[in-house]
């Protein structure tokens, strides 16, 4: 008896040390306060859709790019509400972006010139010939300072822009690859073609890919997992589809099919994207955000926020989670590890965001509509008070 009344409380005991160690404790709530707005130029656009509301933050916030329909690409000081740098478009060229932690703004001009600016100062720091005529910017790694360009001839290069020297070339084909995505170490390169996808390893020049016409896949930080869209419309008064499948690169073969790459049990959240540590963070079909674990497929939690529209974005060193709530004209920012709301941002919402940006250092937040200026938002840091 004595012998079962002791395991008995030992699980009992053990019972409740997993209920505590389940309820996370409820983060510090963050302060934010409205530090104004940058002049409007006309409303901002995306860099390649041309469509509304494209911004881009520094990782410590103090620096915002804006791609303007009516103007140029602006780099500005945030703090000083000051412009750093213009630098003008002629019909979407050169295509402009901030890499390398946004310390560098790149502009891939047509003609194939790359010229590279310091964001510190605005000054001009490198010019190199990162292709032939027809030269595009397709992609710019936030981490590192690389760019991804194809030119007339179809191949892919990655060039280093803090140093202007070629990393690697890869010859496409006869396939134009679009969408490419870097791994954020640059261990691999993914793109997608009219008829499947595949991925470079950077180190042994191995090539991979699956027979599928997906679009933008997004490789994982450690190039393992990948996330692949596809070319889906809704009728009006139709549900939202599920979100992109998350595949296995290790089982991609020269004929393989998606079905055979697929990680099983993962849920397919809408706006999915990548956390620094491998997780995946997007919105189910009831519009609430959820955490996956890529690795297993497993959903690890979901959070109370609901994001009615497209509107989100992740900082802080991926621990929040923005949301916008038109309904009550507030943003709404979460703590992805415990679940908590930890702050309220409100939004004007005669004019709600297309675009919301957040700084990885959480210091910024600025949001973007398609007719009015940019509005600002710094986190309001308590010790500094005291």
């Amino acid at each position: 008896m004595g012998i079962r009344l002791t395991r008995a409380f030992a699980a009992a005991a053990l019972v409740a040390s997993c209920v505590v160690a389940s309820c996370a404790p409820e983060p510090r709530r963050d302060a934010w306060t409205r530090i104004g707005s940058l002049p409007a130029e006309g409303h901002t656009v995306d860099a390649y859709t041309r469509r509304a509301g494209s911004i881009a933050v520094s990782e410590d916030g103090s620096r915002l790019l804006c791609h303007y329909h009516s103007g140029p690409v602006r780099l500005w000081d945030v703090t000083r509400a000051a412009p750093l740098l213009d630098i003008a478009v002629v019909k979407y060229s050169p295509r402009v972006a901030l890499t390398g932690r946004g310390r560098l703004v790149v502009a891939v001009h047509e003609n194939g010139e790359a010229v590279v600016y310091s964001s510190a100062t605005g000054a001009e720091t490198r010019r190199f010939q990162a292709g032939r005529p027809a030269t595009r910017l397709l992609h710019a790694s936030p981490s590192l300072p690389w760019i991804v360009v194809r030119d007339g001839d179809n191949a892919l290069r990655v060039w280093d822009a803090d140093s202007g020297l070629l990393q690697h070339e890869i010859d496409c084909g006869d396939d134009p690859v679009g969408f490419p995505s870097l791994a954020a170490g640059g261990s691999r390169l993914a793109g997608g073609t009219a008829f499947n996808v595949r991925v470079w390893d950077m180190v042994t020049g191995e090539e991979r890919s699956v027979s599928s016409m997906a679009t933008n896949p997004t490789l994982s930080p450690d190039g393992r997992r990948l996330l692949a869209g596809h070319f889906v419309t809704c009728d009006v008064g139709e549900p939202p589809r599920p979100g992109p499948e998350l595949w296995d690169v290790g089982q991609f073969e020269e004929s393989s099919d998606p079905a055979s790459v697929r990680v099983e049990g993962y849920g397919r959240p809408r706006s999915a994207r990548w956390l620094a540590d491998g997780r995946v963070v997007g919105f189910g079909i009831d519009g609430r955000a959820e955490i996956w674990q890529a690795a297993e497929g497993r959903r690890q939690r979901r959070l109370p926020a609901r994001s009615r529209t497209g509107v989100s974005a992740v900082g802080a060193r991926d621990r929040r989670l923005l949301t916008y709530d038109y309904v009550a004209g507030l943003a709404r920012i979460w703590d992805i590890d415990s679940g908590h709301e930890v702050a309220t941002i409100p939004v004007d919402s005669s004019h709600p965001p297309h675009v919301a940006v957040y700084s990885d250092d959480g210091s910024t937040i600025a949001f973007s509509d398609d007719s009015h200026e940019v509005e600002i938002w710094r986190a309001v840091d308590d010790e500094a008070d005291h």
